[in-house]
């Protein structure tokens, strides 16, 4: 799946890299998950175990007052799959320029 936004900048960029992604409805431990967002589109954030639930982050700066808490059961609702392998486009410009 191509890497959708930029929540997780720069550790996967969106528009360019891409995920394989593991189907599951629950939380399976810290890891890289997508989730549905309000839209209903897939969206990747950082679950991390918490005692109330799962904490999802973003690794950009610019949405850390998005990060947050949510129960257990609100995340096996919304979780579409769990990452298990990333795959980061190295040379943007070769890309861009054969693509034209």
């Amino acid at each position: 799946m191509k890497v959708p936004g930029d929540l997780m900048a720069p550790t996967l960029r969106g528009g360019w890299d891409y995920v394989i992604v593991w189907p599951t409805t629950k939380f399976l431990g810290d890891a890289l998950y997508v989730m549905e967002d309000e839209a209903g589109g897939p969206t990747v954030w950082q679950g991390q175990w918490a005692p109330d639930g799962v904490r999802l982050s973003a690794h950009n700066p610019a949405y850390s007052g998005s990060n947050e808490t949510v129960p257990r059961e609100w995340f096996n609702d919304h979780v579409l799959g769990v990452v298990v392998a990333d795959l980061k486009v190295r040379d943007l410009r070769t890309i861009v320029e054969a693509s034209a």
